[in-house]
């Protein structure tokens, strides 16, 4: 039950991180975005 428990514990928090990783991605790339089309303009 423990090992269970914290294979669970050990997987959210895996996915929270790579689900982190993928936010701060997301963001920068429409940051750059904006930005080059705002340098263009």
């Amino acid at each position: 039950m423990l090992i269970g428990i914290a294979g669970l514990a050990a997987a959210v928090i895996t996915a929270a991180f790579i689900y982190g990783l993928l936010v701060l991605v997301v963001m920068g790339a429409l940051v750059l975005i904006m930005n080059g089309f705002g340098s263009n303009k």
